[in-house]
């Protein structure tokens, strides 16, 4: 009996550097997908700055929505406002496409859409749950923790892996036959 390969095994990796916080599943206990294995409070620069970054933009796009909904009232009276109006719209529409970079960027790091609609409220990423994988109609699988691969207070970089879980549901088996045995396999396989 032997485990499939590809389908039995799964790594279990951070896609944000940070230290090791809590440890919520030991080696032997099982979990189901979406449930939490570790949480990592974050350490990454790069990752803060990008926070930072969406949340200015946002506050920017609602200045530039206040200005425009200013000044259409007085646009229809004076030429200048007009230009305005459109430098306005020009800069909106920068806004937003640097707004989508930054949502992008954090939901490749592992971000949810929750949680980039809290660092748009102002409310920073501080703390990071790394969860049991999610992928359609795998709701009824359970994984075994086999492998901690990280200790409290350990900091973890962006990639590394922090343990490996299995799933023993489904399993092969192999075996070794002569040649002449070919044609009774064969049969075998075909009967079910």
């Amino acid at each position: 009996i032997i485990e499939r390969p590809g389908s039995s095994n799964r790594v279990i990796s951070t896609t944000l550097a940070g230290i090791a916080t809590k440890i919520h599943v030991l080696p032997g206990q099982l979990v189901r997908p979406g449930d939490e294995l570790f949480q990592l409070r974050l350490v990454s620069d790069y990752l803060q700055n990008t926070q930072a970054q969406l949340y200015k933009t946002a506050r920017d796009l609602q200045i530039n929505a206040d200005e425009q909904q200013r000044l259409k009232g007085v646009s229809d009276s004076q030429s200048l406002f007009k230009g305005k109006l459109l430098d306005l719209g020009y800069e909106e529409r920068r806004l937003l496409a640097a707004l989508d970079t930054y949502r992008q960027d954090l939901l490749t790091r592992g971000l949810t859409v929750e949680d980039i609609n809290q660092v748009i409220a102002g409310k920073f990423l501080a703390e990071f749950i790394v969860r049991v994988p999610r992928k359609q109609d795998d709701d009824k699988l359970v994984y075994e923790m086999e492998e901690l691969k990280v200790l409290l207070g350990e900091l973890g970089q962006a990639g590394q892996v922090l343990g490996y879980l299995a799933n023993h549901q489904a399993l092969d088996v192999e075996g070794k036959a002569f040649e002449q045995e070919s044609a009774l396999l064969h049969r075998a396989a075909r009967e079910n």
